[in-house]
C-alpha cells in the first residue's frame, strides 16, 4: 500500500476521543449524537469460528432458523436514519452477505452515511464484489461504502481450522482480490479493505505471517483484535435468548513472550511499507495485548472454597436496573440501558468485597493460635503485606490459623 495514504485508523481514534471528551470537559451534562452505529444484521453464519461469542446462537439457529427474528430492511434503514448523517454505520453479523436484501439496505443509507461492512469473505464472489464496489464512497464529504473488513485469522491452514471450513481462506483471499482489482481498474480510492484477525492460541505464533498475507493481498489495513471472552447475552439476563444461559467462557491464555515477539515483528514489518497496522480495542498497545492474554488471576485470587465464609454475613448484591427496549421504542432512544448505582449503593456494593487472597488485618490468626506462634509485626517493621509474622519455633502446624483466615491469605506448608 502507498506510504502516503492517510492513516484513517489513527484519525478515527483521535476523532472519537475528541468527540467524547469535548462535551465532557466543556459541558458535562451534554453529549454529541452517536458517532458510530454497529448493526448486527443477522445471527446466521456459514462458518463456525471457535472464538465467536455468538456461536451458541448460530448453532441453534443454523443458516435459516433465525431469519424470522431479523429486522426488515425498512426497519434497519429507519433506525439508522435516526442517527445523524455524520455517523458511521458498520454492518456485521453473523455473516451480513447472507442477507439477500443487503443491496437494498446499502442503497437506502449510502446517500447519507459512510458505511462499513464486515464479512468472512467466503461469499464475496463476483456478484457480491460488484454490488459492494458500486456503492462505494466517492467523496470524503459524501456517503457510501468506505471500507470492507474481511475476517482472516491466520495463514490458510490455520484460518480454515479456526473457522471450521476447509477452503475458507482461499475464498476470502479471492474476494479481497476482487475488491482490490475493481478499485485499481476504476482508479478509485474506496472502499478500503482491512484484514481483521482475532488473536487466539491457534494463530498466536503466526501473526507476522498473517500480516504479510494481508500486505501481499493488497489490504490497506491489518487489524489485530483481542478475543471477546464474554458469552453473548450472559451479562444482560433480561434479554431472552432461549437455550443461551451458559456462563461466559474463561479467559484465553497465550504466552506473553510469544505475543510480544509476534506483535513486535508485525510492527517492524509495517514500518517497511505495506498495510497499516491497527490493534483493537482502540488505543491498545502490543504490551497491553500480551498482558490481556497473560491471565494471572489464579496466582493472586483464590477459589471460593478456600474462604472462611463464617466470617462474613450475607449482604445482598446491589443490582443495576436494566431497561429492556422493543424495536419500536429503540428508535431514536439514546438513553442508557444499564442504570447507574447511587453513590450510597456503590459504596455499599464495594463493602461486599471479601478481599479474596489478601490480608485485611482481621487478627483472627493472632487470636485463635493456641501456641501464640502468630503475632503482629512491630509497628516500626510493618509494611504493606507484612502485618503478622509466625514464630516457627512455637508453631506445631495445627492449621488453625489457616482455617480461621477469612480470605484464604494463609497457605500452610508445614505439617502437610
Amino acid at each position: 500500500m502507498r506510504r502516503g495514504l492517510l492513516n484513517l485508523a489513527r484519525c478515527y481514534d483521535a476523532l472519537s476521543s475528541l468527540y467524547t471528551l469535548a462535551p465532557y470537559r466543556l459541558r458535562p451534562a451534554f453529549a454529541f449524537p452517536p458517532l458510530h452505529l454497529f448493526v448486527e444484521l443477522t445471527y446466521r453464519c456459514n462458518l463456525r469460528c471457535r472464538m465467536c461469542q455468538f456461536l451458541p446462537l448460530i448453532e441453534r439457529g443454523g443458516l435459516e432458523g433465525r431469519r424470522g427474528e431479523e429486522l426488515t430492511a425498512g426497519e434497519i434503514a429507519g433506525f439508522a436514519r435516526s442517527f445523524p448523517r455524520t455517523a458511521v454505520v458498520t454492518f456485521t453479523g453473523g455473516e451480513p452477505l447472507l442477507r439477500r436484501d443487503l443491496p437494498g439496505i446499502l442503497d437506502a443509507l449510502a446517500p447519507r452515511n459512510k458505511l462499513h461492512v464486515i464479512t468472512n469473505g467466503t461469499l464475496l464472489d463476483d456478484s457480491a464484489a460488484s454490488f459492494l464496489f458500486g456503492r462505494r464512497l466517492r467523496s470524503v464529504w459524501g456517503g457510501g461504502l468506505f471500507a470492507i473488513g474481511v475476517s482472516v485469522h491466520g495463514p490458510a491452514e490455520v484460518h480454515d481450522a479456526i473457522v471450521g471450513r476447509k477452503g475458507a481462506y482461499a475464498l476470502a483471499a479471492a474476494g479481497i482480490g476482487r475488491i482490490v482489482r475493481l478499485r485499481r481498474e476504476a482508479r478509485a480510492s474506496f472502499p478500503h479493505v482491512h484484514f481483521t484477525c482475532v488473536i487466539t492460541p491457534e494463530n498466536a505464533a503466526r501473526l507476522a505471517e498473517t500480516y504479510r498475507a494481508a500486505r501481499d493481498l493488497g489490504a490497506d489495513y491489518c487489524n489485530f483484535t483481542v478475543v471477546n471472552s464474554s458469552d453473548f447475552g450472559s451479562r444482560i439476563p433480561a434479554v431472552d435468548f432461549p437455550g443461551h444461559e451458559s456462563a461466559p467462557p474463561g479467559r484465553v491464555r497465550i504466552d506473553p513472550a510469544l505475543l510480544r515477539e509476534q506483535l513486535g515483528a508485525v510492527v517492524e514489518e509495517s514500518r517497511r511499507g505495506g498495510a497499516q497496522v491497527r490493534f483493537s480495542p482502540f488505543g491498545i498497545t502490543p504490551g497491553e495485548i500480551a498482558r490481556y492474554y497473560d491471565d494471572r488471576s489464579d496466582r493472586y485470587v483464590i477459589p471460593h472454597e478456600e474462604l472462611f465464609l463464617g466470617h462474613f454475613t450475607y449482604t445482598p448484591r446491589k443490582k443495576r436496573e436494566i431497561t429492556t427496549l422493543t424495536k419500536e421504542s429503540a428508535l431514536g432512544n439514546f438513553e442508557e440501558r444499564l442504570g447507574a448505582l447511587t453513590e450510597a449503593a456503590a459504596i455499599a456494593e464495594a463493602k461486599r468485597c471479601m478481599s479474596c487472597g489478601q490480608c485485611f488485618e482481621c487478627d483472627n490468626c493472632v487470636v485463635y493460635c493456641p501456641q501464640t506462634a502468630v503475632a503482629r509485626v512491630p509497628k516500626k517493621e510493618a509494611t504493606t503485606g507484612r502485618y503478622v509474622y509466625t514464630d516457627y519455633d512455637k508453631c506445631i502446624g495445627c492449621h488453625i490459623c489457616k482455617d480461621v483466615c477469612p480470605t484464604g491469605y494463609i497457605q500452610m506448608g508445614l505439617g502437610e
